[in-house]
């Protein structure tokens, strides 16, 4: 897994190569909690989203990993 994080103006996108989409972390104006979202339609704005950027950035990566696991890759 090459995990690549990288911060834009509003938002932080989380790729890994092998993986066909796209996740997007935003924190909402609203109440400040962060929600993971995808180009391929996850959408955590659905849930409560997360307290801090790190437990979002985990749910990330355990996603991706989850992803790799379910394939036994």
């Amino acid at each position: 897994m090459k995990i690549l994080t990288t911060l834009q103006s509003t938002r932080i996108r989380i790729t890994e190569p092998s993986i066909d989409d796209i996740y997007y972390i935003e924190q909402s104006d609203d109440n400040g909690r962060f929600y993971i979202t995808s180009e391929k339609g996850y959408n955590g704005y659905e849930g409560d989203g997360h307290s801090s950027l790190v437990q979002a950035i985990t749910h990330v990566n355990k996603m991706i990993k989850n992803y790799f696991l379910d394939r036994c890759l």
